[in-house]
């Protein structure tokens, strides 16, 4: 995972009252389970910001910023839940939507095409039974909450693409629109676990509760095999990097593996 950074400096003469919106396009994207030829099929990001200037005067806005992506992975006919909402620095109201992800104009032989300046994109097709109300398909399917958390029962193993949108709004109006696309794999959880973990401290006993002092921490641990692959979690969540038979447990939470 990277993070590219660069600044841009705009004019505050940047007074359109339609706005404006920025788009980066690269080919091509992953071998996913739910498009149609994803290889040669390329990548739009975009992104909505309102006029810099509004009524004569200059207007301030903070575009929502995704929560950081700490590793996922969806088990074949279980709940699973994600938080994969927002924070505005200037406490817009926020809402969430699963659109179909833009594919743009590029292509293998021209993966960083010069953006068309138009705002109608050309979409991803779907394909292995997903649509743009079942991303991941499932009983129930891919679902995004008003606070942005994603939900899903996944019927079928895979790598699925999906894209949440998050429109911003000011005093009721519509003031900005932020896309985020992103992969999550599902797998069968049921075949690759071979026994139900037990879950030790440092002495090596089982424990099932515990004290956490202050800035401090417990080490957990669990059987170490060579064979097995780990992830552990954080009342339900996954903890970023813990993907070893041990772990330190900081802070109070429900941890598993």
């Amino acid at each position: 995972l990277l993070d590219y950074l660069f600044a841009v400096e705009i004019p505050a003469d940047y007074a359109d009252a339609g706005g404006y919106y920025i788009v980066v396009e690269k080919c091509c994207r992953a071998n996913v389970t739910n498009i149609s030829s994803p290889t040669s099929t390329g990548a739009l990001f975009y992104l909505e910001f309102p006029a810099l200037r509004q009524s004569g005067n200059e207007f301030y806005n903070s575009s929502p910023e995704f929560h950081p992506i700490t590793g996922a992975y969806i088990c074949k006919g279980q709940a699973f839940s994600y938080d994969f909402g927002a924070n505005d620095r200037d406490n817009d109201q926020l809402s969430y939507a699963l659109v179909t992800p833009y594919k743009g104009s590029s292509t293998s032989a021209n993966s960083n095409p010069t953006p068309t300046g138009s705002g109608s994109y050309a979409t991803v097709s779907w394909a292995g039974g997903s649509s743009a109300t079942a991303q991941i398909p499932g009983s129930p399917a891919l679902s995004v909450n008003a606070s942005g958390v994603l939900s899903v029962t996944a019927s079928t193993v895979g790598t699925y693409l999906f894209c949440v949108e998050v429109t911003e709004k000011r005093n009721g109006v519509t003031i900005g629109k932020t896309r985020r696309d992103f992969v999550l794999k599902v797998i069968d959880c049921a075949a690759a676990v071979s026994a139900t973990p037990v879950i030790s401290d440092a002495s090596g006993s089982p424990i099932s509760t515990g004290t956490v002092c202050k800035n401090g921490y417990i080490d957990l641990s669990t059987t170490a095999n060579s064979n097995y692959t780990y992830q552990w979690q954080k009342d339900g969540l996954n903890i970023a990097g813990a993907t070893d038979s041990k772990v330190k447990a900081e802070g109070a939470g429900t941890y598993t593996v």
